[in-house]
């Protein structure tokens, strides 16, 4: 395959026992990443343009039958598009809400050099860094983001990998974690302790952790005691 090219899927028409085909689902994966649909149309072919930026390059495709029940997939080899090249696969790049915590799992891989290994790689969230380390290539990093310390707010994971004199590569991840807010008709109460001082609910967890993942009790309680000490 050529950079900038394109490539043609051919399937073989499928049957269905019990109804008939009425479209097929055809899907793409770059540089060992999430699969992502190219078109769904009652054709046995389909042409897709080739990204000058991609490393690798897969396809799949799947029957769906006139009740909207789909069969399982068809894959192709993957094909290399640019040899000598790092590659970074993980999930899409725009990762949407995220209102609870998730794993963050990517992979590396150099183009051509399956059996590549002493890959460099780095991942940062929001500028700090969260992962560092050789990887070979196909072994995959998780990394826990923990949603209920961040922000309201979109945030930012990049990833970057290089090996020798081959070319690195950069990606960068968002997703946004959604503000938390009342319902129509909620309530939001602030209680008291025995001894008059505030009480915050902890049934939240986004409520209750604050800056630094300190929760906001812990922070009062230290904000008291400095008081108390400057008033002698």
């Amino acid at each position: 395959m050529v950079s900038g090219g394109s490539a043609t899927i051919t399937l073989t028409a499928a049957t269905d026992p019990d109804g008939t085909v009425k479209s097929y689902i055809y899907e793409r994966q770059v540089d060992g990443g999430q699969w992502q649909q190219v078109a769904q149309a009652n054709s046995l072919t389909q042409t897709d343009t080739i990204g000058e930026e991609w490393g690798t390059v897969a396809y799949r495709a799947a029957a769906v039958d006139n009740l909207g029940l789909q069969g399982p997939y068809i894959t192709s080899n993957t094909e290399t598009v640019n040899v000598g090249w790092v590659t970074i696969g993980g999930p899409a790049e725009s990762m949407g809400s995220k209102p609870t915590p998730f794993d963050f799992v990517f992979s590396v891989s150099v183009t051509g050099e399956p059996d590549a290994d002493a890959i460099t790689v780095s991942a940062a969230l929001d500028g700090e860094q969260v992962y560092s380390g050789t990887l070979s290539a196909g072994e995959q990093v998780t990394i826990p983001i923990k949603t209920h310390l961040l922000g309201a707010g979109t945030h930012t994971v990049e990833v970057q990998a290089s090996k020798d004199d081959y070319l690195p590569a950069s990606k960068r991840y968002t997703f946004t974690v959604p503000a938390v807010v009342l319902p129509d008709g909620g309530v939001g109460a602030l209680a008291q302790g025995p001894d008059g001082r505030a009480v915050y609910h902890t049934t939240l967890a986004q409520r209750c952790i604050g800056r630094d993942g300190v929760d906001i009790q812990a922070q009062m309680d230290a904000l008291a005691a400095r008081v108390k000490t400057l008033e002698g």
